[in-house]
């Protein structure tokens, strides 16, 4: 199919998704709810988003074993959020990092590239082992009035987890056996204790402070979230990114936290203007990155990256 209706098509699906919730959201619970919230809540969001890029910056740096300063690294994880966020599809920003990591770094792509799929690998395996530790110690489903979603949920993280547990496997095999390794494998193989030692704790860290800003814009609306129930609404999303039907996740994320909200029992409204309000202090790094996007050192030339 063309490139151009795929995205047509995720655009439409992202705005109409977008307008059916705004479509169910009170205009007066609107103002009651943005009159509700305290500023200091808000304040305190950001502050954990800020903390979460910075952990991200840092876990970067070890895993890449970047030559750039943190600065350096800090402004290209924020640039790639703002590619991440506006491109369709999100490659945008992966594209651009791998872009600055290599060139500002080891100048070798397989390795770069090589790195990146563990990084992905590692982040998302890590978060599945919370999601079934939630599971499976925290009982959500005490709360959830859709039965249904929360088996669903249940048996797609397990088997998340066992397929992901099988591959992690492999690669550590793989990594293991020197007469089989490239030149360019062994070079990562070097970098491998570093990566199981400084960065999973960074990736866990990095997950608690995503969750902790989710769950402090909730608490500001008056809906009262545990960890656990806050940890099941960001790994539903995180799960949902591989479904690539919207740009930028946008419309489904905001769905899945309405739909579960309010299996939770709190109000439709509030749960859409969480969503939303969630997004908008997201969407202030996006801002920050794109407006550093705009200084000549950082402009990406995408024709030489395709």
């Amino acid at each position: 199919m063309n490139k151009r209706i795929i995205t047509f098509l995720k655009a439409l699906i992202s705005i109409s998704l977008v307008i059916f919730l705004l479509s169910n959201l009170d205009l007066n619970q609107l103002k009651n709810g943005l009159n509700t919230i305290s500023i200091e809540y808000l304040l305190l969001t950001l502050l954990f988003l800020t903390l979460f890029y910075i952990v991200e910056a840092i876990k970067n740096k070890h895993l890449y074993l970047l030559k750039m300063s943190f600065n350096e690294t800090l402004k290209t994880i924020l640039i790639t959020t703002f590619y991440n966020t506006i491109l369709p599809g999100s490659h945008g920003g992966s594209l651009y990092k791998l872009q600055q990591f290599n060139k500002k770094n080891i100048n070798n792509w397989k390795i770069t590239i090589n790195t990146f799929v563990i990084e992905r690998a590692f982040g998302f395996y890590l978060l599945i082992i919370l999601s079934n530790i939630n599971i499976f110690f925290s009982n959500p489903n005490g709360k959830l009035r859709s039965v249904i979603f929360f088996e669903t949920y249940k048996h797609t993280t397990i088997i998340l987890f066992l397929t992901m547990t099988i591959l992690m496997i492999c690669l550590k095999k793989g990594i293991r056996l020197p007469k089989k390794l490239s030149k360019h494998s062994e070079l990562f193989y070097r970098r491998k204790e570093i990566k199981l030692v400084k960065v999973l704790p960074l990736i866990t860290i990095k997950h608690m402070l995503e969750v902790l800003s989710f769950i402090t814009i909730a608490k500001g609306l008056q809906i009262s979230l545990s960890a656990s129930d806050s940890l099941l609404i960001i790994s539903t999303i995180y799960i949902s990114a591989f479904i690539p039907i919207s740009i930028g996740g946008l419309g489904v994320r905001e769905g899945i936290i309405v739909y579960l909200l309010t299996n939770l029992g709190f109000d439709v409204n509030a749960s859409i203007l969480c969503s939303f309000l969630w997004y908008v202090t997201i969407l202030v790094f996006v801002s920050i990155g794109g407006c550093l996007n705009l200084f000549p050192d950082t402009q990406t030339n995408y024709e030489k990256l395709g």
